[in-house]
């Protein structure tokens, strides 16, 4: 925009020389009008920044082509044109000075250098400089005039361009922002990734009572050698996929997967009072998606507690949980029988007046002793 308004001017001008016989005003015109009309017909060929430059270049060898050619330098009057210079600068600064590339910053800056330098010379004036094509007094009006419209104009186009690139980067940045906020969410729960952003540090932080479940596929290491890699994959997303829909519709908090194992949590990060009664639920179902595929089997292990939960370290961070309701969980799962949900004493308080469950007996669990264990079979009757 700026450069078609550029020839507009050199254009008109030109014009105006055949109109007054003033072969000085044809000439600097004809040649500034075919460099903008030049510039302007290779504007999708180069670069955005060297086409910058190009029209920046343009506008300040204009605007001194016209301070020497017909204004001169004098203690009079000063120069129309003169004021070229101020929105050169500006628009350097605009185009180029907002860039992160060092190069286009000094530029931005010679160019401001270099206008403020005409007008400082022109408007005191500190030199003296007769023109070489004075203009007649009786067509200044109409000069000034006409300038100071395209001057308006130009600058207009410039902020506009400016401007429309703000919104566009906002809007990249919104939408990167909002990619980045999904990735997360799905990395850790909105609660603890707001704290973490809001703080800016890792943390852990102690729940006095939540419910884990372990659960752990049964026979799918034999699967391992008997079916191709990305059949292996494909069945295991599917199945771990349904894992994390159930996981989702009952409000539960997924901690990961370790190899074809699942992790999950109930009461944490925010507190609800019916974590064990959730997460046995959540058992009843997966085990049964399991059982459409009766090459398979699975083990559940249910413990309640404390437990500390936070996202710590500084690389690839996760949310995790630690103590020892959580280990306790672990082993009554890898303790546990195929297809049989196993809890903990401490959850069948919880959960014994909707569940119908079998005592198991003592279980000794490795390093951490015996512990009395219950089987949970299903809901009980209404």
């Amino acid at each position: 925009a700026g450069n078609a308004l550029m020839f507009i001017l050199a254009f008109f001008w030109l014009i105006g020389g055949f109109a007054t016989n003033e072969i000085e005003l044809q000439i600097v015109n004809l040649v500034f009008a075919s460099c903008a009309l030049t510039i302007f017909l290779l504007r999708h060929s180069v670069q955005r920044r060297m086409h910058a430059h190009m029209v920046l270049l343009l506008a300040i060898c204009y605007s001194i082509a016209g301070v020497l050619f017909f204004d001169g330098i004098a203690q009079t009057e000063p120069s129309i044109d003169h004021l070229w210079f101020i929105i050169v600068a500006v628009s350097a600064w605009l185009i180029l000075g907002v860039n992160d590339n060092p190069g286009d910053q000094i530029y931005a800056n010679v160019y401001v250098l270099a206008c403020f330098t005409m007008f400082i010379l022109v408007e005191l004036p500190i030199i003296e400089f007769s023109p070489i094509a004075p203009q007649p007094l009786e067509s200044r009006p109409l000069v000034h005039s006409v300038t100071k419209i395209i001057m308006f104009s130009f600058l207009l186009a410039i902020t506009n361009i400016y401007m429309r690139d703000i919104r566009s980067a906002q809007k990249f940045l919104t939408l990167a922002n909002e990619t980045l906020e999904n990735l997360v969410e799905n990395v850790l729960p909105k609660t603890v990734s707001s704290r973490l952003r809001l703080e800016g540090k890792t943390f852990a932080q102690g729940h006095p009572t939540a419910s884990v479940l372990f659960a752990d596929l049964v026979g799918f290491t034999d699967m391992c050698t008997k079916m191709p890699p990305m059949d292996l994959v494909h069945l295991l997303d599917e199945l771990f996929s349904q894992f994390d829909r159930i996981t989702e519709e009952l409000g539960l908090e997924k901690i990961k997967t370790i190899g074809d194992a699942y992790m999950v949590a109930a009461g944490l990060p925010e507190a609800r009072e019916d974590h064990a009664t959730a997460l046995v639920e959540l058992a009843l179902r997966m085990r049964a998606e399991i059982a459409e595929h009766p090459e398979l089997g699975i083990r559940f292990g249910i413990n309640s507690g404390e437990v500390v939960a936070g996202v710590i370290g500084r690389k690839r961070l996760f949310y995790d949980l630690w103590g020892d309701t959580v280990n306790i969980a672990s082993r009554m799962e890898s303790h546990g029988r195929k297809n049989e949900i196993q809890i903990t004493k401490a959850t069948y308080e919880l959960i014994k007046d909707d569940f119908d469950c079998e005592y198991r007996g003592k279980v000794a669990l490795k390093g951490l002793g015996e512990k009395e264990a219950y089987l949970v079979h299903g809901r009980k009757a209404a």
